[in-house]
């Protein structure tokens, strides 16, 4: 994935203050880890809103083990996506505040 991050041009120029290639890795892992901190919270409102709505209607899984299977799955995968190109890393990043910031601001 490095390698075809490489083929864009003014990615290597053009990055972060701590990552200024984006072609390569984040070297202090600061993007993987928000990344990580946004979809726990974005699980921990989620396992919020599907307890709310089991006051209607009983859920068919525990919001519990979702929320586990969750947590879980960005653990597994934090090893993974902190070798993907900061570029990359800038859209998990965003993807994951961004479903997290949704529900709060949809209230």
């Amino acid at each position: 994935m490095a390698e075809a991050a490489k083929l864009v041009p003014g990615m290597g120029t053009g990055g972060l203050p701590w990552a200024p290639d984006l072609a390569l890795p984040d070297p202090y892992l600061v993007l993987p880890i928000l990344s990580l901190v946004g979809a726990g919270i974005s699980a921990a409102i989620s396992r919020q809103t599907n307890a709310e709505m089991a006051r209607y209607s009983p859920p068919a899984v525990n919001p519990d083990t979702i929320f586990t299977g969750l947590l879980g799955m960005q653990m597994a995968f934090f090893p993974i996506m902190a070798t993907f190109p900061v570029g990359l890393q800038i859209l998990f990043c965003s993807t994951s505040w961004t479903l997290m910031l949704t529900p709060l601001l949809s209230r």
